[in-house]
């Protein structure tokens, strides 16, 4: 999805919570991967990197890996 940090209208506690627009189907197989092995590989990549980085707990990551090899994504 795209989030953003701005978006939201009014005075109010909400206004800090900006927006999320889901990409379509369409963006992601031209965006992001050609299938559901495509994506969960570039998953798994980008959750290395955070592992890394010191962003993601390691025990974390197994967690959303086994997430992401279950999900929908371009099934």
């Amino acid at each position: 999805a795209a989030l953003s940090g701005v978006g939201q209208t009014g005075n109010s506690f909400c206004g800090l919570f900006g927006t999320t627009v889901p990409l379509t189907t369409g963006q992601l197989t031209t965006d992001v991967a050609a299938d559901h092995e495509a994506f969960v590989e570039r998953w798994s990549e980008s959750l290395a990197a955070a592992v890394d980085a010191g962003a993601v707990l390691p025990a974390d990551a197994e967690v959303l890996e086994g997430v992401v090899r279950s999900s929908s994504v371009l099934r």
